[in-house]
């Protein structure tokens, strides 16, 4: 039996049914209950909606300081999805290194063994259903580690897909320069940031 946050018992067969529905589904009944029942609108921004520091000045630019709070405050969704590890993070728990991943792409490992007595029948051994499923005949182009590494070669704060765009065009180029595998290099301390 599943128990509900406010201790009243949950009926197991909705718990199965919230469990199993379509995330569409999910949305459409949560935008009508907040409709129905406006005091739950409050709940539902304090879980999906968080107040960050904004690091961005009116030109764009990063701004560094040693005191986020001295920075204004910018409501945003808080969970979002990461564009380099490709998983959801907490826009509010997130830190410089939070996000390790691979720069590269998965190349076949020719010399691993494990392709010795692969054959036509087993598919394609190139492919991306056999990098998911194999990932130890694999490598990484970007650092030489096998596809099953535990960790990325690069480090860094999570990005979605606008951050990322912003750090290519401060940076001018997509190199990641501010991550590495050996140590981290601050982001965004070159001529592009200012000092508050």
């Amino acid at each position: 039996m599943v128990i509900s946050s406010n201790l009243q018992v949950m009926d197991p067969v909705l718990a199965e049914a919230i469990k199993d529905a379509p995330k569409a589904r999910l949305r459409r009944l949560l935008l009508e209950i907040l409709e129905k029942h406006p005091d739950a609108i409050t709940t539902a921004t304090e879980h999906l909606v968080a107040a960050v520091p904004d690091v961005t000045n009116k030109n764009g630019k990063r701004v560094v300081t040693d005191n986020s709070n001295e920075l204004p405050v910018k409501r945003r969704k808080r969970y979002d999805r990461c564009v380099q590890c490709k998983e959801e993070f907490d826009v509010k728990g997130t830190h410089m290194e939070a996000c390790n991943w691979h720069k590269g792409e998965l190349e076949m490992d020719d010399e691993n063994d494990m392709w010795l007595h692969w054959t036509e029948g087993h598919g394609i051994a190139d492919s991306e259903e056999s990098k998911k499923a194999f990932p130890e005949g694999f490598i990484w182009d970007c650092c030489q580690r096998h596809g099953d590494a535990e960790f990325g070669c690069k480090r860094g704060p999570h990005r979605n897909e606008k951050e990322r765009f912003e750090y290519v065009q401060r940076r001018g180029d997509d190199t990641d320069e501010d991550v590495d595998e050996e140590g981290y290099v601050e982001d965004g301390l070159g001529e592009d940031s200012e000092q508050v």
